[in-house]
């Protein structure tokens, strides 16, 4: 038998303390809730998936940058010249740490990469500015070979520029 206080506050009174009487939630509660929860994951989908969309956009545009951005870094360091090459085809792009100069990897020349860009985007040389060729050269001094930008999209329509300035090597996104 449970038992069962009594207050003294008219409020109150009929008021049980214990839970003794009741074994849990019924299945109609649970329903309910199961009900509730579902509605709120289907709303909140879309926006989860737009938000994965635009994190790919980002991230390969902030890698690339980076990359552009060392292989500058180092070309001043070392006083010697780095390429980037992209090959629209594969999707990918390689950092050629030039010793000689001549623009092509020789034997003792590290070469990194190919750098693979998620199947998912497209990468393109910029409409309003695009670059010469499918290389970028960063010099000794910091400059780079040419002023241009790339484009990095989905197919829902999101993008990001990465551009290069000729002049001062600076890599941004816009």
């Amino acid at each position: 038998m449970a038992l069962v206080r009594m207050h003294s506050n008219p409020t109150l009174r009929g008021l049980r303390l214990s839970s003794a009487g009741r074994g849990g939630m019924t299945l109609v509660e649970v329903m309910g809730a199961l009900v509730i929860f579902g509605i709120l994951i289907a709303l909140g989908l879309p926006a989860f998936r737009n938000y994965f969309a635009t994190h790919a956009v980002d991230g390969t545009a902030n890698n690339l940058s980076v990359s552009l951005r060392l292989a500058r870094q180092k070309a001043t360091v070392e006083h010697n010249n780095y390429k980037v090459s992209f090959d629209p085809s594969a999707q990918t792009y390689t950092i050629l740490d030039d010793d000689n100069g001549n623009n092509m990897a020789d034997a003792g020349e590290m070469v990194q990469g190919p750098v693979n860009i998620p199947a998912e985007l497209t990468v393109t040389n910029g409409p309003l500015t695009p670059f010469p060729g499918d290389s970028l050269v960063f010099y000794p001094n910091g400059t780079a070979s040419a002023s241009g930008t790339v484009v990095i999209s989905n197919s829902k329509g999101f993008w990001r520029i990465v551009a290069v300035m000729r002049s001062t090597g600076a890599v941004a996104i816009r």
